[in-house]
Order: C-alpha cells, then structure tokens, then sequence
C-alpha cells in the first residue's frame, strides 16, 4: 500500500525519498 504511493509522492515529496 505504501509502495505505489511513495512511487507517486517521490516526485513531488522529498519526504517520500528520504524514508
């Protein structure tokens, strides 16, 4: 559940890349 969505914040959260 958490996969697809980090996917699609990655790019406009920077939060999503650091976890």
């Amino acid at each position: 559940m958490d996969a697809p969505k980090r996917q699609q914040q990655s790019a406009a959260a920077p939060s999503a890349v650091r976890s």
